[in-house]
């Protein structure tokens, strides 16, 4: 069984930040990084010459592991699987670090097939919750033509999501709602390749490859609730036949 394309990817790179923000639907910090066996075995079970849609990178904060972003382009790259577009957000606080992620960004922008100024490209995140941006981050991050401005978030206007720390806060202060429990919505392919082997489509839904490995439906879930709403591991070669099975996954037109 393998995966033909998918329409929406995330990867958490790291569960690390450099931040401590109240409203985190992550949860605490973790000191963990995703190791490169977890991207590899999980881009394994896609087809060669497969495609993404559209490819995440997420955290913890993203710019605390620059390698993972570049590792994962080269692994695409090595498997001919073709993306359409990328998107990640830092909090730009680590200043040293905003060179290094605007070049991974270029890259990316370079690779990508299906590229614009709003579904594609690299933003800082920025709203009431979050320490001050350093103004070198933004100056930095402003020579991006697709850098945007779409991360300032307003939470008197908009719903904070009712996950991680974000459960502390007092719900009669600020809009909160809770996650969308979402489903991966599955066609089928038969007879693409030798020995009768399935592909799937995934039409609609959130993959997400956590830091440990774990795959997961939906990517707006704490690191407590993505136990909840895995599907397997990657380490397991067997992870994908557990699509067949999962109430979190639907076959289209069934």
């Amino acid at each position: 069984m393998y995966i033909s394309s998918a329409c929406d990817v995330v990867i958490e790179i790291t569960r690390r930040c450099n931040m401590c923000c109240a409203h985190c639907l992550r949860g605490d910090a973790e000191a963990v990084d995703i190791q490169e066996r977890y991207i590899d075995a999980f881009l394994d079970s896609f087809a060669n010459a497969g495609y993404i849609s559209s490819l995440t990178f997420t955290g913890g904060e993203i710019s605390l592991n620059i390698p993972a972003i570049r590792y994962t382009l080269n692994a695409v790259r090595e498997r001919n699987i073709s993306v359409g577009s990328f998107y990640m957000v830092t909090n730009g606080k680590a200043v040293d670090k905003m060179v290094e992620l605007a070049l991974a960004s270029l890259e990316w922008w370079n690779y990508c097939d299906d590229k614009d100024d709003y579904s594609c490209g690299l933003c800082i995140s920025s709203d009431d919750f979050h320490e001050e941006i350093p103004r070198e981050s933004a100056s930095i991050l402003s020579g991006l033509r697709y850098n945007r401005n779409d991360k300032v978030t307003d939470f008197r206007k908009q719903y904070l999501i009712n996950e991680g720390r974000a459960k502390t806060i007092n719900a009669n202060q600020i809009l909160k709602r809770e996650p969308i429990v979402s489903e991966l919505v599955i066609e089928y392919e038969r007879d693409c390749k030798p020995r009768n082997e399935v592909g799937i489509n995934i039409t609609d839904g959130e993959l997400y490859l956590n830091a440990i490995g774990d795959v997961v439906v939906g990517c707006d879930w704490s690191y407590e609730s993505q136990k909840k709403y895995r599907i397997g591991n990657v380490m397991d070669e067997k992870w994908l036949e557990n699509i067949r099975s999962s109430k979190l996954c639907i076959e289209e037109n069934s």
